[in-house]
């Protein structure tokens, strides 16, 4: 048996149906309600000051029942979940192991609510 390369066809409609799997299964209405703000987080989306999150999820929460903060795999998202996307967001450059990415993003809405109620949050 010959060993899959990163650019082997076997090797790249494994990571495509990765992909598309993680999208179906996110976005099945299990996961995400057809009206709920979603919002993926994307290297390619938009890097944003402590401020924006605050800022963006006070303009938009009253016409969205719910919401949620997804990321986008280790191979990137299927071009349906990066659509269904409210915001693309990037925490930069830097690479995060997938834990820490999502405890950035925690931490960061935590900031955005205290900062929408007009309260400390670094104390």
């Amino acid at each position: 048996m010959a060993a899959m390369t990163a650019s082997s066809p076997s090797r790249n409609r494994e990571l495509a149906h990765r992909i598309v799997d993680s999208a179906v299964r996110l976005f099945s209405g299990k996961f995400v309600g057809a009206h709920d703000l979603a919002w993926l987080l994307e290297r390619d989306g938009v890097q944003v000051s402590n401020e924006e999150p605050s800022v963006r999820l006070s303009a938009t929460a009253v016409r969205h029942p719910g919401f949620n903060a997804n990321r986008a795999g280790t191979y990137g998202a299927d071009p349906a979940l990066r659509e269904r996307a409210n915001f693309l967001w990037s925490l930069g450059s830097l690479t995060f192991l997938h834990e820490w990415a999502q405890a950035i993003v925690v931490e960061q809405l935590y900031r955005a609510a205290k900062i929408a109620r007009n309260e400390p949050y670094h104390h």
